[in-house]
């Protein structure tokens, strides 16, 4: 298996540049009863956010590294799917992203993560982003605290998009170190946490100390 250190190879040039300052996917459809609203070929049964993305199941790839993010599912084969849709998070693979939070999703309904990956996949698509995180705060009791914390992060962003987005990236980077101030063991919150103080800093939040980045970064790479 690729190690995260190759995972997370991209982290390693922004670690580069911060010390020099510089399925109709897997979710499955079911015809419309009587009395229920009939839905348009072609459209999903679940909700208009499900129109669009992955039109195929998602199967188990190798070489997707390592990635420790438990949530609450009593699915094993979900949370296997729910990891590879993180590891493809980190890569930046969208797409196959969402095709795997989508297959755990259809594995487990009510695993409130799995939704909230689905958001994660599609932050250039606020629409269909918004319609994710709300199914996932619809499950948020289903999730343990730890769980509901990622989905409240993902619900305050995207919660008014008429502010500006470098207020809502200033509060995604709180949100995401106040879980990793929860849970210092969180590896992926560092994770996400250098990726979106890095991306950031292009929206106008300028990092403050480089230093710290990097050493975030490393601790991720470790």
């Amino acid at each position: 298996m690729i190690s995260r250190r190759l995972d997370f190879r991209v982290l390693w040039a922004f670690a580069a540049l911060l010390a020099t300052g510089l399925a109709k996917p897997v979710i499955a459809e079911e015809p419309a009863g009587d009395g229920e609203k009939k839905v348009l070929e072609g459209h999903s049964y679940h909700g208009e956010a499900f129109n669009d993305g992955p039109r195929s199941s998602a199967y188990l790839m190798k070489g997707m590294g390592r990635v420790r993010f438990p949530v609450t599912t009593p699915v094993q084969e979900a949370q296997l799917f729910f990891t590879q849709g993180v590891a493809q998070l980190h890569g930046f693979w969208f797409f196959e992203a969402e095709r795997s939070f989508r297959q755990a999703a259809m594995l487990d309904p009510d695993c409130a993560m799995a939704y909230w990956g689905m958001a994660a996949a599609n932050r250039g698509n606020a629409k269909r982003a918004e319609g994710f995180i709300a199914e996932a705060k619809k499950r948020r009791a289903n999730a343990g605290k730890r769980e509901q914390l990622w989905i409240d992060s993902e619900v305050d962003y995207w919660a008014d998009t008429k502010k500006a987005k470098k207020d809502r990236r200033r509060k995604m980077i709180r949100d995401l170190e106040a879980i990793i101030f929860e849970y210092p063991d969180d590896i992926e919150a560092k994770a996400f946490l250098a990726v979106w103080m890095w991306q950031s800093a292009r929206e106008g939040l300028p990092i403050h100390s480089h230093g710290a980045v990097t050493a975030l970064i490393e601790d991720v790479l470790d």
